[in-house]
Formats: C-alpha cells, sequence, structure tokens
C-alpha cells in the first residue's frame, strides 16, 4: 500500500502540532509520533479505522489522544484526507 497525503491533511498536522507545541514542546512531538505512526499502520491493515462519516471514508482514532485521521482507500493507495480533533464537527 502507498500512503498519500492530501495538502490539508499535511497542514492539520503541522497546526495541530504548533498549537500544542506553544504549551508543551514534549507534547506536541509524542502527538505528531503518535498520528504518523498509526497512519503507517494502514499499510498492513487498511480498513482498520471505524467507517467514516463521509461515503467510501474510514477514521482512525489515534489513542491517548483527541485526534483522528480521515482517510479512503482506493487500490493500492491509502489517501489521508484530514487531521481532526474527535470533538470538532465534521464534515462541514
Amino acid at each position: 500500500m502507498k500512503i498519500v497525503w492530501s495538502p490539508t491533511a499535511i497542514e492539520d498536522l503541522k497546526h495541530l502540532r504548533a498549537y500544542i507545541e506553544q504549551h508543551n514542546p514534549r507534547a506536541a512531538a509524542k502527538v505528531a509520533s503518535a498520528i504518523l505512526r498509526r497512519v503507517e499502520s494502514l499499510n498492513d491493515f487498511p480498513g482498520q479505522g471505524r467507517p467514516g462519516r463521509l461515503p467510501h471514508t474510514r477514521e482512525l482514532i489515534i489513542p491517548d489522544t483527541p485526534f483522528l485521521v480521515v482517510y479512503k482507500a482506493v487500490g493500492e493507495t491509502i489517501q489521508i484526507i484530514v487531521v481532526l480533533h474527535a470533538a470538532r464537527k465534521w464534515p462541514q
């Protein structure tokens, strides 16, 4: 499987890390690392996320964080659509 991050998802990850880093740099690195590790696990288990709120998407919960990753499997590609706080109303 090939993992492809959308420009939106890349920006989401950068922004959430920068926000957390203002208060706790160590936590920011830990959260970003947890997200990246979970996304990498999609290579072996692409169906592990729960069914998404949009058709043909899945939502990967990031344990011990309030974040989730919305993705879509298309053929041999995993498309990372967005990274968001679980409390955020999405999609809107």
